[in-house]
């Protein structure tokens, strides 16, 4: 038995080390198989996009976290591929991404120079002379250079929009026109110079703009480029990976089929063994193990009166024996709540009969210790008139009648917080506004130290004519 299983470690380890190398290029066929290379290539294109198309800075960190995915994954391929060409291929694809990881770096400085909102950078400063400007002829009514002045920030935002040359041609003419007509201006020339300080440096940020401009969509081209010749060379990659690991997978079959013969003629003989040893093993071991099987499903169903008689010395009868110790305690237990039970029911039969006594002849209501209703029994609902949803969650002055004064009440309060029995007559009003009168027991109910938890009203209805 020993040599046949040493003999089956050998083999199997000689068929693990193929299958190790085996399944190192299987790795790298899936990476291209799933597309997981060129997925998270689109996902940074796409942080890239989101932030062209919304200039927020989140979406940098995420295409940096993304790229740096990107490497990790090209860092494990060069550890695994095997050929030097594959390896070159590796290479020159690593070099595009980060010249498009470069470029792309580049177009976000530029981006951020040139203001990822109206309020910073190039924009902000222009958008803060130009309302300089435009406060300073409103106010003085010039409203030829305001209109100037609107066509200009037009020319501006259309070439922002547009990115053509024509704007700026436009813009400068509109520029011109604009000095031309301030020197004409009723201005004083303190005002004149204030307009023509803040025109000054709204034209230089916007040349710089126009720079910054062109600089991010010559960015953007260079990236584009670098992004674009990655296609070809994962194609390449993935062919390489493609043949070596068909022609180790002829190597490995041809391998498996001398190691199949030898398996099986192993697994034969191990398998005459095992029936020799499976029969002993049934005849010491799974007969018993039956009868506690048989034992364990009997108690699951709730049938303690069965014992378990199993006659052995080892593990398994010292198991058996302690399992008819708890069988017979459970019995035992279940025996008592079950008289318990009986015991329960029978009393609380009797509760619900001296409550239906109760309910027939007296009204009764309970109260927490703040004296909201959280009971009332149909007796109480049929004299005050109210419905049981107006009366739970209210107090007692919903059917208060305002014959007693506040000392009354008081005396009762005091009583009943003392935990001690109050009784007296009460008169009350219905919700059809007539009065009635109860002969009033009230009770507190007490918990283990003796303290309020709630309270307990027991009225009985003494109503006379004369009362009325």
């Amino acid at each position: 038995m020993g040599i046949l299983i040493v003999a089956v470690f050998i083999l199997n380890h000689f068929n693990q080390r193929a299958y190790e190398q085996h399944s190192e290029l299987n790795t790298l066929s899936q990476i291209f198989e799933q597309r997981s290379l060129m997925s998270n290539i689109l996902q940074a294109r796409r942080n890239e996009k989101d932030f062209l198309l919304r200039n927020n800075l989140k979406y940098i960190s995420t295409h940096e976290q993304t790229m740096q995915v990107l490497y990790n994954q090209l860092s494990t391929l060069n550890t695994q591929l095997l050929s030097q060409g594959s390896k070159d291929l590796l290479q020159n694809l690593k070099q595009k991404l980060e010249q498009y990881q470069a470029a792309f770096k580049s177009l976000v400085d530029s981006k951020i120079k040139l203001g990822l909102n109206h309020e910073i950078g190039l924009r902000g400063l222009m958008r803060k002379k130009a309302h300089a400007v435009e406060k300073i002829v409103t106010k003085q009514q010039q409203q030829q250079l305001h209109t100037i002045l609107l066509m200009i920030r037009r020319h501006e935002k259309d070439f922002l929009l547009r990115n053509l040359s024509e704007y700026i041609v436009a813009m400068a003419q509109q520029e011109h026109l604009f000095y031309k007509q301030l020197s004409h201006s009723s201005l004083n020339e303190q005002q004149k110079h204030n307009i023509l300080e803040l025109m000054q440096a709204y034209q230089n940020a916007f040349e710089e703009l126009v720079k910054g401009t062109f600089s991010v969509n010559k960015h953007i081209h260079v990236f584009r480029k670098a992004v674009h010749d990655v296609d070809p060379i994962l194609l390449q990659l993935n062919k390489a990976i493609f043949t070596k690991n068909n022609q180790l997978k002829q190597q490995l079959d041809s391998k498996n089929t001398w190691l199949k013969t030898i398996l099986v003629s192993l697994f034969i003989i191990i398998t005459v063994l095992s029936l020799f040893f499976t029969e002993w093993i049934r005849r010491s071991i799974t007969h018993p193990l039956s009868l506690l099987i048989q034992a364990t499903d009997a108690v699951a169903k709730g049938q303690f009166e069965q014992p378990l008689n199993v006659q052995s010395t080892d593990e398994l009868g010292q198991l058996a024996e302690s399992f008819e110790h708890m069988r017979k305690n459970r019995f035992e237990f279940e025996k008592k709540i079950f008289d318990s039970e009986q015991l329960a029911q029978k009393a609380l039969k009797r509760l619900e009969e001296q409550k239906f006594v109760l309910d027939q002849h007296s009204i009764v209501s309970i109260t927490d210790l703040f004296g909201t209703i959280t009971y009332v029994n149909p007796l109480f609902i049929e004299i005050s008139g109210y419905r049981k949803e107006e009366l739970l969650g209210n107090n007692h002055r919903i059917v208060s009648s305002g014959e007693h004064d506040s000392t009354f009440f008081q005396a009762l309060y005091d009583t009943i917080s003392k935990g001690k029995v109050w009784q007296a007559e009460i008169c009350n009003r219905a919700k059809s506004d007539h009065i009635y009168w109860v002969d009033t027991t009230i009770v507190a109910l007490l918990d283990d130290d003796n303290k309020p938890t709630s309270y307990i009203s027991i009225s009985t209805n003494i109503t006379t004519p004369e009362f009325v």
